[in-house]
C-alpha cells in the first residue's frame, strides 16, 4: 500500500527547496570530486608508466567514460529527485503548494535552464486547481530544441488533458495524434514503448463516451484502481468508474464510492468532478421519486 501523505506535506514550500537545493549541491560536489579524483589517476598512470603515449590514449579513454558515467549517474538521481516533488499533487493533493515550490525553484534557475520543465510543472498544477485554460496559456510557448526531447511527451500530456477538460475536442485529437507518434517512435518490447502504450490506453479511457464502454473499459479501470500508487491517480479512476456506474451500471455502487470519496483530500479539479456526479445522483433520485 502507498503511503498516505508525502514526506513533503508537513514542511513549508521553502523548507522544501530548501532541503532539494542542498541535496542537489550535495552531488554536485560528488560529480566534481570524483571527476578530479579520475583526473588525478590518469596523470598519475601518466607519470609512472614506460608507455607513455599508448597509455595517454588508454586513460584518456577511460577518464572520458568515467566522466560520462559519473555525469549520468548524476543527471539520473537529479531528475528523479525533482520527480519527486510531485507527490506534493499526487499524494497529498496541494497544487497550491506546489506550485509555491515551482516558483521558488524559479528563481533559484539564475541562467532559465529548467525553465520550461519548470513551467510545465506550474501548468499542470494549473489543471488541477481547476484552471485549465489558464495551464494552456503558460504553455503555449513551451518548446524544446530536440524533437526526441522526452519533456514534450509532458506537455502534450498536460495539453491533451487541459484541451478535454475546456471542451476543445479538435485540439485534444490533436494531441493525441502527437502522442502516439512518440508511442511509435519506441521500438515495440522496450520499456518506453510499454509506458506509453499504457499511457495511451489510459487517454482511450479516460477521453471514450461512457455509453461505449465494454468489458476491456470497465476491466481497465477496475485494474487501475488497484494498481494506483498514488491518492490522486486512484481518485481518477474511482471517479471514472462512478460516473460509468452512476449512469450506465449499478447506481448503488456508484452512490458507495462516492461517499467513501466524501472528506478525502482533493485537488479542486476533482471536487468539481465530484460535485458535477453529485449533482447527477441528485437528479436520478428526483427522478425516481416522480415515477414513483
Amino acid at each position: 500500500m502507498w503511503e498516505e501523505y508525502s514526506k513533503y506535506y508537513s514542511k513549508s514550500p521553502e523548507e522544501i527547496v530548501r532541503a532539494y537545493m542542498k541535496n542537489l549541491d550535495k552531488r554536485k560536489a560528488l560529480l566534481i570530486l570524483a571527476n578530479v579524483a579520475v583526473i588525478v589517476v590518469m596523470i598519475s598512470a601518466l607519470l609512472n608508466s614506460d608507455e607513455a603515449v599508448l597509455s595517454f590514449y588508454i586513460m584518456f579513454i577511460f577518464c572520458i567514460l568515467a566522466v560520462l558515467g559519473f555525469s549520468t549517474v548524476f543527471r539520473t538521481k537529479s531528475d528523479n529527485e525533482f520527480a519527486r516533488l510531485q507527490d506534493i499533487l499526487n499524494k497529498d493533493c496541494d497544487p497550491v503548494k506546489y506550485q509555491a515550490v515551482i516558483e521558488l525553484l524559479m528563481k533559484k534557475d539564475r541562467y532559465q535552464r529548467g525553465k520550461m520543465k519548470l513551467t510545465l510543472e506550474y501548468a499542470m498544477a494549473d489543471y488541477y486547481r481547476n484552471k485549465p485554460a489558464e495551464a494552456l496559456k503558460r504553455i503555449a510557448g513551451v518548446a524544446f530544441k530536440s524533437p526526441k526531447n522526452v519533456s514534450w511527451v509532458r506537455k502534450y500530456n498536460i495539453e491533451v488533458l487541459c484541451r478535454h477538460a475546456v471542451g476543445d475536442f479538435k485540439g485534444r485529437d490533436e494531441c493525441v495524434e502527437k502522442l502516439e507518434h512518440f508511442r511509435l517512435s519506441y521500438k515495440a518490447g522496450t520499456m518506453n514503448r510499454q509506458i506509453m502504450d499504457n499511457f495511451m490506453m489510459e487517454l482511450h479511457v479516460a477521453f471514450k463516451p461512457l455509453d461505449q464502454w465494454g468489458t476491456t473499459e470497465k476491466a481497465f479501470v477496475e485494474q487501475r484502481i488497484v494498481l494506483a500508487d498514488n491518492r490522486l491517480t486512484r481518485m481518477r479512476w474511482q471517479l471514472r468508474q462512478a460516473e460509468y456506474e452512476l449512469l450506465y451500471g449499478d447506481r448503488e455502487k456508484a452512490e458507495h464510492m462516492l461517499h467513501d470519496l466524501e472528506g478525502a483530500p482533493a485537488v479542486p479539479s476533482i471536487q468539481a468532478w465530484m460535485g458535477r456526479l453529485q449533482k447527477i445522483k441528485e437528479r436520478e433520485r428526483a427522478d425516481d421519486r416522480r415515477v414513483l
